[in-house]
């Protein structure tokens, strides 16, 4: 690793001697105007407005469709107590089982390093995911060069269903940068691959208050409850807690989901508080 950067300046000298051609265009961009992207960004979101609570978020639904993600300062904010973020808030399908998440964030002149929080159905957050899941790869230069995580969601954490997640960053990690490996500017040179060159040529990559990532979820379409549930249970005679949590485990049982959730809010609306940790342990 240090030979490598020893190597830097020659490689910069190479570079600018006769490996790019004279037609070439410029980049569009530079480590100090990268700079300052950073730290105007940054200005802008200390003056944005925050939203107050989660519940006020417009939250968009997350199908199992790869998506790419832009945040920038038309996004949503909110203060978190790791600062003020810009953020980007997503709606889950009910999920019968566990579910995988994949982000992938190129690396340009800058980074949006994510952490992501989890939601229940009532907006009081579950989980965090930290932002030290994502790690470089370095490895393609046909493919651009990327920080990748993968994370899982439950279906339900402590009884409550996962259902929101939103995805923000620390103001910590907008101080931070990615250090890169050298040996890619080397290899960009090689192949002649001037935007390469242009961004790694850094050596280190600042973080930013906006930015982009791809995200993949990974679950199987039938194990996500649909349309869930217009359904209403109606019952001739009273029940006792036990009849309700045994109609909950035989709906779950035949995989009549809607029926299921039915039976649970029929059995919270009489009282019974259980009902949605019986529903999700019976699909255990």
């Amino acid at each position: 690793m240090n030979k490598s950067k020893q190597y830097l300046p020659f490689l910069a000298s190479l570079l600018m001697a006769g490996c790019v051609s004279v037609d070439a265009a410029p980049p569009t961009n530079s480590a100090a105007t990268s700079q300052q992207q950073v730290y105007d960004d940054k200005e802008i979101l200390s003056n944005k407005v925050a939203i107050e609570t989660f519940k006020e978020l417009h939250f968009q639904p997350l199908g199992l469709k790869s998506r790419w993600v832009n945040i920038d300062a038309n996004s949503q904010v909110y203060a978190f107590d790791s600062g003020k973020s810009y953020v980007m808030p997503f709606s889950l399908p009910a999920l019968t089982q566990a579910a995988h998440v994949k982000i992938t964030i190129p690396v340009d002149y800058t980074v949006f390093l994510p952490s992501i929080l989890l939601l229940d159905d009532s907006y009081r957050a579950i989980q965090t995911i930290s932002s030290t899941i994502f790690q470089y790869d370095g490895r393609s230069l046909i493919s651009e060069q990327h920080l990748q995580g993968e994370f899982t969601i439950p279906a339900s954490i402590g009884g409550a269903r996962v259902a929101y997640m939103v995805i923000y960053s620390t103001a910590q990690d907008m101080q931070g940068n990615t250090p890169l490996n050298p040996d890619d500017l080397q290899r960009a040179m090689q192949y002649n691959r001037t935007s390469d060159v242009a961004r790694l040529i850094n050596v280190e990559v600042p973080h930013s208050a906006t930015g982009r990532l791809y995200l993949s979820l990974d679950a199987d379409a039938d194990k996500i409850v649909q349309n869930v549930s217009p359904i209403i249970v109606n019952t001739d005679k009273p029940l006792s807690e036990m009849e309700y949590y045994q109609h909950i485990r035989t709906a779950v049982e035949n995989k009549n989901y809607e029926q299921a959730i039915a039976w649970v809010k029929a059995a919270e609306k009489a009282g019974f508080t259980k009902a949605k940790e019986v529903f999700f342990e019976a699909q255990q």
